[in-house]
């Protein structure tokens, strides 16, 4: 409706890298319209010296590379954190932005609230209060977040990087002077 409303002629979908559902809903709108369509996905990020990052193509695993008693940050979101069953072994504390809706599901863990950005500083500080050994994080690319990952370097924290599945929706560009470049066509 608001596609028709507002008389839209094309759709360039650029959701967050892990927002499946979100883009494949958007695809086939797109599609049932006879809009054309393009997905952006931001570049991932890539370690740099200093950085000691695990590469998952699952959270589930995360438990692999996790010692007994270690503090994980899961930097993951709401929804995967069912995959995380299997920690048991560690303390996990899971950051989210808005308050959740009951208690941790599991006893070795909690919930910390923060809305976003987060400075450099602010994670580094919370990282050693919190005395975090791990921190497990999707990789969402774009600089906005990843002050987390550059305060993990600073402190010699290993991540575990979630990455991102390939992008299924069709074309998918991930140069934004392309999607810049496809977008103004349509403007």
């Amino acid at each position: 409706a608001f596609l028709k409303r507002h008389e839209i002629r094309a759709v360039l979908d650029a959701t967050h890298p892990f927002a499946h559902q979100i883009t494949r809903r958007s695809h086939d709108i797109a599609r049932e319209m006879g809009l054309p369509y393009m997905r952006f996905e931001r570049p991932a990020w890539q370690p740099g010296p200093g950085d000691h990052w695990i590469s998952l193509h699952d959270e589930s695993e995360a438990a692999a590379h996790i010692a007994p008693d270690a503090v994980v940050f899961l930097a993951t979101g709401r929804q995967s954190l069912p995959k995380f069953a299997n920690l048991g072994h560690a303390q996990l504390i899971c950051r989210q932005i808005d308050p959740p809706e009951g208690a941790f599901p599991w006893p070795n863990g909690a919930y910390l609230i923060g809305r976003p950005p987060f400075s450099m500083a602010d994670e580094e500080a919370l990282f050693r209060r919190l005395s975090v050994d791990v921190l497990v994080v999707k990789n969402a690319g774009g600089a906005a977040s990843r002050t987390k990952l550059d305060a993990a370097r600073a402190l010699g924290l290993k991540v575990l990087m979630i990455e991102r599945p390939p992008c299924t929706a069709r074309p998918c560009l991930s140069e934004r002077s392309l999607a810049e470049a496809w977008l103004a066509q349509w403007t």
